[in-house]
């Protein structure tokens, strides 16, 4: 049976577990904060470099776009240096035949001014002189088909240098446009790289951010459980409280009818000696005599 000095040591045994398990819930409760203020930290870098990776990959779209114009442009370039090589090639031919005889244009005036001599200063027959009209009329219209090819090669070849101008200046575009593609492309490598980076360090935050939700998981479970713990002493230093109070009531009443008994002797002792008695003698034999 339990007396009352073991159950004060019980119940100082368990004021200390108490204190002991409250120092140690509250130091868990204090690294769950420094953990949670940690971690805020994190999420926050996590959100910041994630606005950045958005930021960057927008960044590359627009470069991206821009490729692609410049590369519709020089679609339509290279389409049109290929019309205009065309038109060259062509010109060309009509303008500079190969196979086509040379005619000296101061050789056929020559010819035609001595053949006018010739039908003016010398006597010829009427065949003769019709033969001599006839060939001065086909020099003559000779001469004036030379003289038209001559001008319309004078005007090919302006055109064509107009076009071989125009050649050059589509290829001088064209190799700005590669020089810009090249820029653009060494930009997306390099935004490319900062997004691979940036990405690397948010696997590694998510990583630290996951691990500090285990530990912070199994911190609050461990704090909860020693709650737990507190509560179910409490429960133990109720109940020994309440059976110390109960042994040290029925201590005290075992004292008090101890007394009451020794009282109650002496009275009858009175009695027996024929002694007159109190009104408290009376309500002791009585049993009405007050603790």
């Amino acid at each position: 049976m339990e007396d009352a000095e073991s159950l004060a040591e019980q119940i100082t045994r368990l004021r200390d577990e108490i204190k002991e398990l409250k120092e140690r819930r509250f130091g868990l409760i204090e690294e769950v904060s420094k953990l949670r203020a940690e971690k805020r930290g994190l999420v926050e870098r996590h959100k910041e470099l994630i606005a950045e990776v958005k930021k960057l990959r927008e960044e590359k779209n627009k470069l991206y776009e821009e490729l692609g114009k410049i590369k519709e442009e020089r679609k339509q370039l290279g389409e049109k240096m290929h019309a205009i090589a065309v038109q060259i090639r062509e010109m060309r031919q009509q303008a500079f035949p190969g196979s086509e005889p040379k005619i000296s244009v101061q050789a056929l005036k020559r010819r035609i001014e001595e053949l006018e001599w010739r039908q003016q200063t010398s006597v010829l027959s009427l065949e003769e002189e019709k033969r001599l009209v006839r060939e001065i009329s086909r020099l003559e219209t000779l001469l004036e088909k030379v003289l038209e090819k001559k001008k319309k090669r004078r005007e090919a070849e302006m055109t064509l240098t107009e076009l071989k101008a125009e050649l050059n200046s589509i290829k001088l575009e064209i190799t700005d446009l590669n020089a810009r593609r090249t820029r653009i492309g060494e930009k997306i490598g390099e935004l490319k790289r900062r997004i691979a980076n940036i990405s690397s360090t948010l696997d590694e935050l998510s990583v630290k951010i996951k691990g500090m939700n285990e530990r912070i998981n199994a911190l609050n479970k461990e704090i909860d459980d020693l709650k737990g713990e507190i509560d179910a002493r409490y429960r133990e230093l109720r109940e020994a409280r309440q059976r110390l109070r109960e042994i040290m009531e029925e201590e005290r009443r075992r004292k008090v009818s101890s007394v009451v008994e020794r009282k109650k002797k002496l009275v009858e002792e009175k009695v027996k000696r024929g002694e007159r008695l109190t009104l408290d003698d009376l309500k002791i034999l009585y049993g009405e005599s007050e603790e």
